[in-house]
């Protein structure tokens, strides 16, 4: 991201060209692999830097207070969930020693008892870690 401060409004359009742009790249490459000029690991080179865009642009709106306001927060009650709460602090503790990684499931965002519909993955919490607003206190696991 460049060094220019963005409004909220700003981030958020930054954000959608940027999954505009993902979704664009993933047809077009996904016609070369079917039609057999790329193989998968070209398609996912190929695609890696417009999700590193598109993950770069999301964990920015993440860091705006505003994005707090607009979440979707429900109350956790672990009896009634299926997964597994961790601090932040664990969570990424878990992901850098690789007890954690993308292909084990996913997670949510938390603040305090409540559940965010921000969903995080443990390649942009190590990638980002710095970056997220540290209002998002845990993370509600779940494993594939």
């Amino acid at each position: 991201m460049s060094e220019n401060i963005l409004t909220y409004e700003e981030a958020k359009t930054k954000h959608k060209e940027a999954i505009q742009n993902y979704d664009k790249k993933a047809e077009e490459y996904m016609k070369e692999l079917c039609s057999l000029n790329i193989d998968w690991d070209q398609y996912c080179n190929k695609l890696s830097i417009y999700l590193d865009k598109m993950n770069e642009t999301y964990v920015l709106l993440l860091s705006y207070t505003e994005s707090v306001r607009e979440a979707n927060l429900q109350d956790y009650s672990p009896s009634g969930n299926s997964g597994d709460y961790m601090s932040i602090k664990n969570f990424i503790e878990s992901c850098e020693c690789k007890d954690l990684i993308d292909d084990d499931g996913s997670g949510l965002l938390c603040i305090g008892n409540k559940v965010t519909d921000y969903g995080i993955s443990p390649s942009t919490i190590i990638k980002y870690k710095d970056k997220i607003n540290r209002i998002y206190d845990g993370v509600l696991w779940f494993n594939k």
